[in-house]
């Protein structure tokens, strides 16, 4: 919408990096997903993105008049991975699909291993314990945990997690930006300090962050 897909879809790396990306969960008051079927097997949507303020935000797509003269309506093809209070929440990952989007974490762990991809509410019993946390990650995953995310240690008030399906494979990226509310939610480093000190969008690789 506006443009923004079309950006997003060119490099969404870039994109991320300059842009904080709102996406939030089914529970929340007026939330877009709130009749997303989190069912569907495999749970790929097609996706859209609107102007925030500040920012962007992640919303379901619908045919909409469009912003250019030339070419067709840009959808962004992406997996589901939703989130439930007090459960932990897996999805194989399918190739057909570009990308990944869970709702913002400010608590929650991420895991992915053995093909599937996991959401480990921040409020099930051990959270705020990365071990536990990973624990927890690696019984939904089968036993394996390849890359891993513990939001609650990042310095970012809240971070979006997004997974990118290119020609080698998966990769991810977590973005930090403050809580959007009332104005609010500029961009801000996920860490203060480490190898990637003062970055508000940081490559997820082994275990380095969970």
């Amino acid at each position: 919408m506006h443009g923004l897909n079309k950006a997003f879809l060119q490099n969404p790396a870039i994109f991320l990096g300059a842009n904080p990306l709102r996406v939030r969960a089914r529970q929340e008051a007026n939330s877009p997903f709130a009749n997303l079927n989190i069912h569907a097997a495999p749970p790929r949507f097609p996706f859209d993105l609107r102007v925030g303020a500040p920012g962007v935000e992640l919303i379901p797509f619908t045919a909409h008049a469009k912003t250019h003269a030339l070419g067709t309506q840009r959808r962004i093809s992406g997996l589901w991975l939703d989130y439930t209070p007090g459960l932990t929440r897996v999805i194989p990952l399918d190739n057909q699909a570009g990308f990944l989007f869970t709702p913002m974490l400010d608590g929650c762990y991420i895991g992915v291993g053995n093909n599937r991809v996991c959401h480990v509410a921040g409020d099930v019993q051990g959270a705020g314990n990365t071990a536990a946390m990973r624990a927890l990650a690696a019984a939904a995953l089968g036993g394996n945990v390849q890359h891993g995310f513990d939001s609650n240690p990042a310095d970012a008030t809240q971070c979006t997690f997004v997974g990118i399906c290119g020609p080698a494979g998966w990769s991810f990226y977590v973005q930090g930006h403050d809580i959007f509310y009332n104005g609010h939610g500029a961009l801000e480093a996920v860490f203060a300090n480490g190898a990637h000190a003062n970055q508000n969008l940081v490559p997820i690789v082994g275990l380095t962050y969970g």
